[in-house]
């Protein structure tokens, strides 16, 4: 059997809903099954709901990707010839505030994100970068390429507010 071929006999259609930290449906978000670029990709709708036909039996791991957003995967155990309601994903926008950091500084730097309040309270992503810290970029196909001078970083949290759960890009 062609591997690119959707088999009767295990066929599942997946279908989910895309939202936002507000529980607003985000449109346009690219669902594809990692490692299975033979099950080609759909896009979540205006309501955010997708529907993805792949060959069941088995897990498999559901990538979501949008620009402005942090990724995010889920796993779900998919039987033959079933139609799955996978669990709602919460894509997070990327934190608006950025902290340049000058990799050549001599003393320790701090990065902070945007002070976050919920019902578990007040907190504020930070990240320490201490001196002699040295960067790189992985590039598409592997190759490496150093970072040098400045960087702007940005700390996001992930868990804020009753959609914490849903946010997080995979299960701990």
């Amino acid at each position: 059997v062609d591997p690119g071929t959707i088999e009767a006999k295990r066929a599942a259609v997946l279908r989910g809903q895309v939202t936002n930290r507000e529980g607003d449906p985000i449109p346009g978000v690219t669902i594809t099954i990692l490692n299975h670029p033979e099950y080609g990709q759909t896009l979540s709708r205006s309501d955010g709901m997708y529907d993805l036909a792949v060959n069941g039996g088995g897990v498999l791991t559901v990538r979501y990707e949008k620009g402005g957003y942090l990724k995010a995967q889920r796993q779900a155990d998919i039987p033959w010839q079933d139609f799955i309601w996978l669990p709602d994903v919460t894509l997070v926008s990327f934190d608006p505030q950025a902290t340049a950091i000058d990799l050549s500084a001599p003393g320790l730097q701090t990065a902070r994100g945007t002070r976050q309040a919920d019902a578990d309270g007040t907190r504020q992503a930070t990240l320490l970068v201490p001196p002699g810290t040295s960067a790189q970029m992985i590039l598409p196909g592997g190759g490496i390429l150093p970072l040098t001078g400045s960087l702007n970083i940005r700390a996001t949290e992930y868990t804020v507010g009753p959609n914490g759960p849903k946010a997080m890009p995979a299960p701990l």
